[in-house]
């Protein structure tokens, strides 16, 4: 009896167990993003260098970023913007950087062939967001530069609706033609001359006849 308890009660051979694979931690590769930081203002490049550095990004002032980097151009406030020529095919999205920017500056620096424009004492998110849009082809906007594009959109697509008559009456008006003049000319009375020029106004999305003659003077229309 003891010895078939002792057989019951013996361990059989051990199960071989089931081997799970292990999973690897999901990992994620950020793109490195080579920032070259050029010009003759130290003050300013040594601080923009702080606010990418505490951005995760790492700006370098002794080379050249290859293709596919950020070179940024810091110039001083009022200072004029730096011909781009020597950056043409380097395949770098290229930023004009300078403290408190007008808006003046940004639309000169984007017709100019810049990706875009950096506020050197704006936040430090901005400075980051701008530089990495930069990236994707894409430009950020101030307000103002919004904006003014906006109106100029307007502007141009009322242009283009313009009639032979309303084109005539403008370089009228801006030869300096008075509205009693050109209505005579145009065989209106008064009261219709100015009815007729208040909806031309309102169709170049305008209000005045300066701001009429300045969008036609725009689009060479007179």
């Amino acid at each position: 009896m003891a010895a078939v308890r002792s057989l019951v009660e013996a361990p059989g051979p051990a199960r071989p167990r089931a081997i799970r694979p292990v999973q690897e931690p999901a990992v994620r590769y950020e793109p490195v993003v080579e920032v070259g930081l050029e010009g003759e203002c130290p003050i300013i490049k040594s601080g923009l260098h702080q606010v990418l550095r505490a951005s995760g990004i790492t700006a370098s002032e002794s080379h050249r970023p290859e293709a596919g980097g950020v070179i940024v151009l810091v110039h001083r406030g009022g200072e004029a913007l730096r011909d781009l020529g020597d950056y043409a095919g380097s395949g770098c999205a290229v930023l004009a950087a300078q403290p408190g920017p007008t808006a003046a500056f940004e639309m000169s620096a984007l017709s100019a062939g810049y990706h875009g424009v950096v506020d050197c004492q704006g936040p430090t998110s901005q400075i980051a967001l701008s530089i990495q849009v930069a990236l994707t082809g894409q430009v950020v906007l101030s307000q103002a530069v919004a904006r003014h594009l906006a109106d100029r959109a307007r502007s141009d697509r009322a242009s283009a609706d313009l009639t032979e008559a309303e084109v005539r009456w403008l370089g009228a008006l801006a030869r300096g033609t008075s509205v009693v003049d050109l209505a005579t000319a145009e065989a209106y009375s008064e009261r219709a001359m100015y009815r007729r020029l208040s909806d031309l106004y309102r169709k170049m999305d305008v209000r005045t006849r300066g701001e009429a003659i300045a969008v036609a003077s725009r689009h060479g229309l007179i």
